[in-house]
């Protein structure tokens, strides 16, 4: 089969729109910066803190698993795990709401939850 120049037109149109929208797709919502953690363990609300409170929390799990997560300039992010993967360690750092860092292995989820504006203000007709 034979490609015509329509064909590496198109392809070359698909191949820059996809780019566009690869970058395009970061701009997408205005992010909302948080103002709380919220720690989930085993399903339960396990605790909350402050993201404005630089601090180390060390989080044991009923399985042995101990994660220590590091609240530091409005941001948390889980900096030692004993769990085989480390998954949750190379995860960045988390600071607006509806982000999020799981540790399957030991059942843990931190959330970042606050009080901003995420609603629709208005309809146009």
């Amino acid at each position: 089969m034979k490609l015509k120049k329509g064909d590496y037109i198109v392809t070359i149109f698909l191949v820059f729109f996809s780019i566009f929208l690869a970058i395009r797709s970061n701009d997408f919502g205005d992010s909302i910066r948080g103002d709380r953690l919220v720690v989930e363990l085993n399903g339960e609300i396990y605790n909350s803190y402050p993201l404005d409170e630089d601090r180390k929390i060390e989080i044991k799990s009923d399985n042995g698993g101990i994660n220590v997560v590091e609240i530091k300039d409005g941001a948390a992010k889980v900096i030692s795990a004993n769990c085989n993967d480390k998954v949750c360690m190379r995860m960045q750092a988390i600071k607006d709401k509806g982000q999020s860092i799981v540790c399957l292995p030991h059942k843990l989820y931190l959330r970042i939850d606050g009080e901003g504006k995420d609603e629709i203000d208005q309809v146009v007709q």
